[in-house]
């Protein structure tokens, strides 16, 4: 590949759904073409059509999230047109408002990642998921997260420890394969600085795994202000059984040793039968939390009166229990990304959403056009 700069590049952008509407982010998703137009789950999620686009343009761009994900990525081939055509001054000046970083099945190597990380400024958001470095690898990455003051941290791996060791953070989540293991907090470790817990996915290995965490979050996170549960963790579709009643003991005990200012449970509940159970989960946490509030809602791509999920949220903390209901109920998202959930614990967080969208896939055009289709 010629490491001159291109006079264009030929990158997707999804479609601007207001241009009235102020867009404070752009994502810049780097990945191979074949992906383009697809969230990290593998669903074309926003409309959106290939364009070529002048690689100055693309340059005076200022991505608030940088997403690198699935196996074949040009991310490698991206660093070296920078490195090659700017000095480092102008790098950083390019990547100087980013606040989130995505990793996703993808093949990037410990070191091609530390070379991008060392042109970041600040960052303060970081997920990964499907990720294959070592222990050693990743000790250097954290230390490296640590120098950009990371402040929130999606973990699906057993590096909890590597983690502690390393980070102060305020915003741990807990999601993506292949998970955490429960084992990993019943070690005795502590996250005496997190604010704000959000558990979506754990690795499974016994039937009350989910039980089993909820003992040792009090330990596990003294602190803690806000609690995001999952039911997923529990059981993927919600019933009022004496498991449920159980798991609802154990959180109402966690709310209470925590004093936490909010707790927020979400589930799916596609059904009569599901969304009975709700009903009933939200009469027993109204028993001992303050405010509960059930609200149920259809996500993207369903319409309006098919609700499909059920969140509910309670506590005193007035301000969070709002942002949960934004971030779910009204943007329709059973996942909120991590530049959102900073919001419940970083008052003065500066907003990536709505963003940009844009998928770039390397610089051969024909290339390009030969792995990307429509459906």
């Amino acid at each position: 590949m010629a490491s001159s700069k291109p006079d264009s590049v030929l990158v997707w952008m999804a479609n601007r759904r207001s241009y009235v509407e102020s867009v404070p982010g752009t994502d810049l998703r780097i990945k191979n073409a074949s992906k383009f137009g697809e969230n990290l789950y593998g669903f074309k999620d926003l409309p959106g059509e290939l364009c070529d686009l002048k690689w100055e343009a693309l340059f005076k761009l200022r991505p608030t999230l940088v997403e690198i994900a699935f196996g074949r990525n040009p991310c490698d081939s991206f660093v070296e047109i920078l490195e090659k055509n700017y000095e480092n001054e102008k790098i950083r000046e390019f990547f100087e408002k980013v606040k989130a970083m995505n990793l996703h099945m993808t093949d990037i190597s410990a070191e091609s990642l530390l070379k991008l990380l060392d042109k970041f400024t600040l960052l303060a958001a970081f997920s990964f998921s499907e990720t294959s470095f070592s222990k050693p690898e990743w000790e250097t990455i954290l230390r490296r997260l640590s120098e950009l003051n990371l402040r929130g941290i999606q973990i699906s791996d057993n590096i909890l420890e590597e983690v502690r060791r390393n980070l102060d953070i305020a915003l741990v989540k807990l999601a993506g394969n292949p998970g955490v293991g429960v084992e990993e907090f019943k070690k005795g470790i502590e996250f005496v600085t997190v604010k704000v817990l959000a558990v979506q996915d754990l690795k499974f290995q016994e039937d009350n795994d989910a039980e089993q965490l909820l003992d040792v979050i009090p330990q596990s996170f003294p602190r803690l202000e806000t609690l995001i549960w999952d039911w997923n963790v529990v059981d993927p579709e919600l019933n009022y059984d004496d498991r449920t009643k159980n798991v609802l003991a154990q959180l109402l005990d966690v709310h209470e040793k925590l004093n936490l200012g909010a707790l927020a449970i979400i589930a799916y509940t596609p059904n009569h039968e599901t969304k009975s159970a709700i009903e009933s989960v939200a009469r027993t946490l109204k028993t001992r939390v303050k405010d509960v509030q059930l609200h149920q809602f259809a996500t993207k791509g369903l319409s309006d009166g098919a609700s499909n999920f059920s969140l509910i949220v309670g506590g005193q903390n007035e301000k969070v229990l709002k942002e949960l209901v934004e971030m779910y109920v009204v943007d329709r998202s059973t996942m909120p990304p991590m530049g959102k959930l900073l919001r419940l614990c970083e008052e003065d967080f500066v907003p990536m959403y709505p963003s940009i969208v844009m998928d770039f896939g390397g610089f051969d055009k024909a290339r390009i056009r030969q792995l990307y289709t429509t459906d």
